[in-house]
């Protein structure tokens, strides 16, 4: 009898750290999308960081992958992540991509992308 292989439903990640976000936060915050990812039955591909108040580069990488990988979910820390363009940034993904977009932790008591 052939072995059964669960797939998960491919999702990437996007997350917005502050200017001197060193090497310990970038790494906490792929853990935390891993895990929500993980508890949610969902694998987590690549995760596109963008320093807050830089050019949107990862963003706009992000959206391409989206497109390349026919990905179905993005997760993020906090829809705060997508920065002043928040609104537009998840209608583009939800309304214009059919993606669904994933908070992994809404009520978060500490960031730690500071």
């Amino acid at each position: 009898m052939a072995e059964v292989t669960n797939l998960r439903p491919l999702v990437l990640g996007y997350a917005q750290l502050g200017p001197f976000a060193d090497q310990t936060q970038f790494t906490a915050v792929q853990g935390k999308l891993a895990a929500y990812a993980q508890r949610a039955g969902l694998m987590l591909g690549t995760v596109y960081f963008e320093r807050a108040g830089a050019a949107p580069e990862a963003f706009t990488d992000l959206l391409a992958a989206v497109v390349r990988n026919r990905v179905t979910g993005v997760v993020v820390p906090s829809l705060t992540d997508f920065g002043d363009l928040e609104d537009e940034r998840v209608a583009e993904l939800e309304d214009g991509l059919s993606v669904v977009v994933h908070e992994a932790d809404r009520a978060s008591p500490t960031d730690l992308r500071d």
